[in-house]
């Protein structure tokens, strides 16, 4: 199995309501870190959190992000579009608290053996905060 490795940024946000029913989202999360795909399914870090996650069939872009200062829960998004081609950014809407929305960036493809070693370590390390194998 081949491994593909992404640089990724990550903003989440909430929804609110403000005047005439128009919806603006207030963002509340930042951050950049690390994706590894294997075939369609993936798994990640952005510092402390750990994420996971898969490019379904009908070209849906699933994400759970494991947060570790949120009482290491589980947040999820997903969102069907008409094809999936990185790297670009996503909009995905919250599936575990409609309230929130993911913006997920893949910024660059990274080729250098030594830089995806550095990556798959941290990910190990990441990993253990949650107990993960």
């Amino acid at each position: 199995m081949k491994k593909i490795y992404y640089k990724i940024e990550l903003r989440i946000g909430e929804w609110v309501l403000h005047e005439e029913d128009v919806e603006y989202g207030e963002l509340y999360y930042f951050s950049d870190g690390y994706m590894i795909f294997t075939d369609d399914s993936f798994e990640g870090y952005l510092t402390n959190d750990v994420l996971f996650g898969d490019i379904g069939e009908n070209h849906e872009l699933y994400l759970e992000l494991l947060d570790f200062d949120d009482e290491k829960q589980f947040l999820s998004f997903s969102g069907h579009f008409e094809y999936i081609e990185l790297p670009v950014a996503y909009a995905l809407a919250g599936l575990s608290d409609q309230k929130k929305f993911a913006a997920i960036k893949f910024v660059e493809l990274v080729k250098d053996s030594s830089k995806q070693e550095e990556i798959d370590k941290e990910l190990q390390r990441v990993k253990q905060i949650y107990f993960i194998p």
